[in-house]
């Protein structure tokens, strides 16, 4: 169930900008005279017939309980659960700082302070929260910054339809607020993530400032911008596009080659494993097992059998030959506790 509701919640926030968008657009209706309205993006609705007037309370209703209330909603969710999530994103730096190779939720998860109430929480919500650090106490509400940002842009798109030139100033103000909150935050766990989200904004904030002259020109579509201002805007998109596509690529093949030694390694302690308990079923001695690091030691299933081994046949022998046996047996577990013993020092 969990992982439905995973599913769910990151196609809902992919949807959220062109969910907003459409419910935004559809609520701006605009005169055309003699007293008629008509919605901006379809002029063949009537904004003053009984039909739209019915849509329009369903469209009041989606602004208030999806566009205004999904942010809401998160931000309170993720609050409720503000302190599990700042103590992952410590146990997150503390791996990191000791190079563990363990994964950041496995490392959290088996903490045992965390309610199970949480741990479904993690599971369902996680995303939400997973790319962001914990260098500010705040950046675990960033996705949810991310969500009004975008809900921004579009509010500023509507409010400023008919004003081409003041709708690009709005929206190199807004890009820089943006940029600005991003700076002082730095939110994400890995640097070059923040980098290219800086560059990004600034990239925007740019073009904005770029295309305030040809805003009017762009909104009527008259004439195309330019040669010297396509050239600028390119500049300003393709090293970006590039610099994703190559950390898509350097991300997607680390995880590969890490999924790949995993895999390899399961193998040989499988195969290790199973020739030492053959070893055992035969009566034959086992020899230590180097292991990457040099150093020898029996695997902790092999120790197991040899155990539960000795105390069968302890069991199985008169109280005479459990007597004579007690001294070979303690012999046989003294050995085995210390082999264990050291390998639990060197793991």
């Amino acid at each position: 169930m969990d992982r439905y509701v995973r599913t769910f919640l990151s196609l809902s926030l992919f949807l959220y900008l062109p969910f907003s968008n459409a419910v935004m657009t559809h609520l701006n209706c605009v005169p055309v005279g003699d007293g008629v309205r008509v919605v901006f993006v379809a002029p063949t609705i009537n904004c003053d017939t009984s039909a739209y007037k019915v849509w329009l309370g369903v469209l009041i209703l989606l602004t208030v309980v999806v566009v205004a209330g999904a942010p809401i909603a998160l931000a309170y969710q993720l609050y409720r659960y503000r302190y599990w999530v700042r103590m992952q994103g410590s146990e997150e730096a503390l791996a990191r700082t000791l190079k563990r190779s363990d994964s950041v939720s496995a490392t959290y998860m088996a903490t045992p302070s965390a309610p199970p109430s949480f741990h479904r929480f993690h599971h369902r919500f996680g995303l939400l929260y997973e790319p962001y650090s914990s260098r500010h106490r705040h950046a675990y509400l960033y996705h949810v910054w991310v969500l009004l940002r975008r809900l921004g842009v579009v509010i500023i798109d509507v409010a400023f339809f008919s004003n081409a030139p003041m709708k690009y100033v709005a929206f190199s103000l807004w890009n820089s607020l943006v940029l600005h909150v991003h700076l002082h935050m730095k939110p994400y766990r890995e640097r070059a993530h923040d980098w290219l989200e800086t560059a990004t904004l600034a990239a925007l904030s740019i073009m904005s400032l770029l295309l305030i002259p040809y805003a009017e020109q762009i909104r009527v579509g008259s004439h195309p911008l330019p040669l010297a201002i396509q050239l600028m805007l390119a500049i300003l998109v393709l090293p970006l596009t590039i610099g994703l596509l190559v950390k898509i690529i350097y991300n997607t093949a680390r995880r590969l080659i890490a999924m790949c030694k995993k895999a390899k390694k399961a193998k040989n302690q499988t195969a290790m494993t199973v020739g030492m308990t053959k070893k055992l079923t035969d009566g034959e001695d086992v020899e230590d097992t180097e292991d990457s690091y040099g150093e020898s030691y029996l695997p902790p299933t092999t120790v197991t059998m040899h155990v539960n081994m000795t105390m069968m046949e302890g069991l199985s022998q008169t109280p005479t030959e459990q007597n004579q046996h007690q001294f070979s047996m303690n012999e046989t577990g003294d050995k085995i506790v210390s082999t264990t013993m050291d390998s639990s020092l060197m793991l």
